[in-house]
């Protein structure tokens, strides 16, 4: 698998004019696992919610598997992500990997 599966280039986002997200640049290797990790109000979730296209960005590019986001497109690429919140409901004792590789499991 080669290339990016996500690539994000100057990405921002505010709400009431508080800013969410400054300038986010990164990069996901096809195949790869990464999760978001930091203090609340750092802006993990409003990130998360725009490469899913729930939420649009004010500035910034997001490219998912190649395509261009636009928010509110409902992708093919959707098949292939999925979003783990803070507060899952998932059966206890599954670990993250776990909890993930079940979900995905739906669209096999």
């Amino acid at each position: 698998m080669k290339g990016n599966a996500i690539a994000v280039s100057g990405l921002s986002k505010q709400f009431d004019n508080h800013p969410a997200l400054r300038g986010i640049d990164f990069q996901v290797r096809r195949g790869s696992i990464h999760g978001f990790l930091g203090p609340n109000g750092a802006g993990k979730t409003t990130t998360i919610k725009i490469i899913l296209g729930l939420i649009a960005a004010d500035t910034g590019k997001v490219r998912v598997l190649g395509m261009p986001l636009r928010f509110g497109w409902k992708l093919d690429y959707l098949r292939y992500t999925t979003y783990l919140p803070q507060d899952p409901v998932f059966p206890e004792g599954l670990t993250g990997k776990e909890a993930l590789e079940l979900v995905a499991t739906i669209y096999k």
